[in-house]
């Protein structure tokens, strides 16, 4: 996707549940202006559900860091079985 050519601010896919695919595949993309909404948000968010300022801090480096999504295990049990 062309993503800063057309301006989008923010995308988000839902590969696993919409998609059926295997967990941990979930391409996302924010644009400065979408993290600096992100970043200067006053209320608290009500759930651990896309708590974007948890996403971005497991990113960044020297960031809090907490895994925050569904941890790939159909993946790694595949590495171990092959290996």
């Amino acid at each position: 996707m062309r993503v800063d050519d057309w301006g989008i601010d923010a995308v988000y896919s839902g590969s696993q549940k919409c998609l059926s695919c295997a967990p941990g595949l979930s391409p996302v993309s924010f644009g400065e202006r979408a993290l600096a909404k992100i970043k200067a948000r006053r209320s608290r968010v009500q759930s651990w559900f896309l708590d974007l300022n948890l996403v971005i801090g497991y990113w960044g480096s020297g960031q809090r860091r907490a895994y925050h999504h569904t941890a790939p295990s159909t993946r790694c049990t595949g590495c171990t079985r092959l290996c």
